[in-house]
């Protein structure tokens, strides 16, 4: 996990009056083409 973008999302939810309670991220992936 990037600090980095842990950071950026606390600053922009602050930003923007929130708290941020939980949050994931999800990848949807499929096999290259050949």
């Amino acid at each position: 996990i990037s600090e980095d973008i842990e950071r950026l999302q606390r600053e922009i939810a602050e930003k923007f009056g929130y708290d941020i309670e939980d949050h994931s991220l999800v990848i949807y992936v499929r096999p290259k083409r050949k």
